[in-house]
């Protein structure tokens, strides 16, 4: 990059920098409900298109440093590929996420996690929390708004605690299970580097960052994000297995039932997998070639199949488990349409203004102060689940309809949700309490750890705080800046193939771009392959023939 801004001018980085710049100043001017007019946003798109320049300078320069320092340390032994230093690194883990989850015990977890719980163990949904779904209550077995797959897995976890006589005995053997399985499967990740020819430094820097206390709050959290990002961690390592893997060969069939296994595992951890899993799987198929490309197509419809035709269809009717609603899917479609109502009541007619509010058994009165601007939840609740379908229908050809003339309009109701994501102001969310519920009896902190678990929590939200140190306690360094960077150095390098490795990223950043609210458990499987895309990024060229 020096080099090229020494000579003639790159007109392909200068039109990729102005386009990152252009949408992280977009993001950053509309994230919950900003607004200060064109002129602010070219203004931002003038600061952030320095910046990234700035930082793609500064990377390229420091990884350029990595990749000279030939000579070999000592400590460069302690991540060799090896079962020696695996079992060490997967100690070395253990013991952070331990003593975390001493502090903090029996480990934390959010509201869903209850609710999950409540639904199964009452029988009855909605729960009181964390919403209503209008006023209709529907009995059985539970309900598919949250994944079916962990809600039985955190009630065998609460029932086991229930079983020696406290819940929170439950939560704490869950954690520590995770912790463990965590702290195996990161230390695999960073001993792999070896296998990649990567620079000791980047698996030093990737074990600092698994050992942070970021990654420590997360290992001890009860929540649906992390079964679906544990497995993430395993799809993504088979999928750049596959992909580095020299392409006459087209992988060896161990390498394509563990994407298959890892594939279906993801898509029924969170409901997001089976989409996510189909896009990235059907672009293998510009990485291989011959009959490999139907295995690929296979991997990427059986998810689907499986989660989206069988279990919908012939399994939840046969254990009563009641269907979700469509909330999650208009959320964002009915933000966009409630800050156009706000803002222009006059561009809708009295009977679309009716069909919409009779929908969200919702009153035009009540609009402006049920809306908000960050999170899709009070509005997108009101929604029945028995919603009548030609009703939604009748709404989504209004939504269309509107779009070209409010198209501004509906841009800034979803970055004013998910555009913390990408602009760097927004910090780590970090769980450090349970909510207690009296549905089920649990969870609650015992009182003995109440002072600790304060002092380390204020700790670690003042570090998460400091000048420039900062830059890496922010959503948008992970998910964004450093997935635009890789982008970048393979475009340079003409290493086409790896640019089908940033299709996972780019396909779960696109689900956050629509997400129902900006928190750091929607990108966690970023997080945690974030030292892996690191890895790849850094990767000497024509050394693919020896993964």
């Amino acid at each position: 990059m020096v080099a090229a801004l020494k000579n003639k001018p790159d007109y392909h980085q200068c039109a990729f920098l102005a386009m990152l710049a252009v949408f992280t100043a977009a993001c950053d001017l509309y994230f919950q409900g900003g607004n200060n007019g064109f002129a602010a946003l070219l203004a931002k798109a003038a600061v952030y298109s320095a910046l990234f320049l700035v930082f793609f300078l500064i990377a390229e320069k420091s990884l350029d440093c990595c990749e000279k320092q030939t000579e070999m340390r000592r400590w460069h032994s302690y991540f060799r590929f090896t079962k020696k230093s695996i079992l060490r690194l997967s100690l070395l883990f253990f013991t952070v996420y331990f003593l975390w989850l001493l502090v903090f015990y029996p480990g934390v977890t959010t509201g869903d996690t209850l609710y999950q719980i409540e639904d199964l163990v009452t029988g009855t949904a909605p729960m009181s929390y964390p919403s209503t779904y209008s006023s209709q209550t529907v009995s059985a077995l539970m309900i598919d708004s949250n994944p079916v797959t962990t809600t039985l897995i955190f009630t065998l976890f609460y029932q086991i605690g229930l079983l020696t006589g406290d819940p929170n005995r439950g939560m704490f053997l869950y954690n520590l299970l995770q912790c463990a399985t965590l702290s195996v499967l990161f230390a695999i990740v960073v001993c792999y580097m070896d296998r990649l020819h990567v620079p000791k430094e980047i698996a030093l820097i990737s074990t600092v960052f698994f050992a942070s206390p970021i990654i420590a709050s997360y290992a001890i959290t009860m929540g649906k994000d992390l079964p679906f990002s544990l497995f993430y961690i395993l799809y993504y390592h088979v999928f750049v297995w596959l992909v580095l893997t020299p392409e006459e060969k087209g992988g060896s069939r161990r390498q394509w039932l563990m994407l298959l296994l890892f594939s279906i595992l993801i898509a029924l951890m969170n409901k997001k997998g089976a989409a996510l899993a189909a896009v990235s799987n059907l672009c293998l198929l510009s990485a291989i070639s011959g009959r490999k490309k139907l295995t690929a197509i296979l991997t990427a419809l059986l998810p689907f199949l499986i989660t989206g035709v069988i279990m919908p269809q012939l399994l939840f009717p046969a254990f009563n488990i009641f269907p979700g609603g469509r909330q999650e899917i208009l959320g964002v479609a009915f933000q966009q349409t409630s800050l156009s109502l706000i803002e222009h009541p006059e561009r809708y007619t009295e009977d679309e203004k009716a069909l919409f509010f009779s929908l969200l058994d919702l009153s035009q009165e009540e609009l402006k102060d049920t809306y908000n601007p960050g999170i899709t939840d009070p509005i997108k609740n009101r929604l029945p689940y028995d919603a009548d379908q030609k009703a939604i229908c009748a709404y989504l050809e209004l939504w269309l309809s509107h779009m070209p003339r409010e198209a501004g309009t509906y841009i800034r109701a979803t970055l004013s949700i998910s555009g913390g994501y990408f602009s760097p102001h927004k910090l780590f969310n970090v769980y450090q309490s349970v909510p207690y519920s009296e549905a089920i009896k649990a969870f609650s902190h015992p009182g003995w750890t109440e002072a600790l678990r304060g002092s380390v929590g204020s700790l670690v939200f003042w570090m998460e705080q400091i000048p420039v140190f900062s830059i890496f306690s922010q959503d948008s360094f992970y998910l964004f800046w450093v997935p635009a960077f890789s982008f970048y150095c393979f475009r340079k390098k003409k290493l086409k193939k790896r640019l089908v490795l940033l299709v996972p990223f780019g396909a779960n950043l696109l689900f956050l771009v629509f997400a129902p609210v900006c928190v750091t458990r929607y990108g966690l499987c970023q997080l945690f392959t974030f030292p892996m895309l690191l890895a790849i990024t850094t990767m000497p060229t024509g050394k693919e023939e020896v993964v």
